[in-house]
């Protein structure tokens, strides 16, 4: 087996069943009556004047990055993970 190989299948044995243990963070349904609009986060050509519309459902989106929060279990976790990856003793 190549040593890229061997990494990815390590890295997919570690991060696997964190990402799949994690607990449910969206407590409800969505209310799109409850909007908040944050500040400084949109590009200076997204406003009103420049709206054109509705576009076609299949347009592919580029360049959209949403950015959450780590809750302090999460972050903890993490943590803890980068620290076994640096001791050569740690299976991980």
């Amino acid at each position: 087996m190549r040593p890229d190989a061997r990494l990815l299948l390590l890295g997919l044995s570690v991060t696997l069943p964190v990402l799949f243990a994690q607990p449910e963070r969206i407590a409800g349904s969505i209310n799109p009556g409850n909007l908040v609009v944050l500040k400084g986060n949109s590009r200076a050509q997204a406003r009103p004047e420049f709206d054109r519309g509705p576009v076609d459902a299949s347009r592919r989106l580029d360049g959209i990055t949403l950015n959450f929060k780590p809750t302090a279990s999460q972050q903890s976790a993490l943590q803890e993970l980068l620290r076994q990856q640096q001791d050569s003793g740690s299976a991980n």
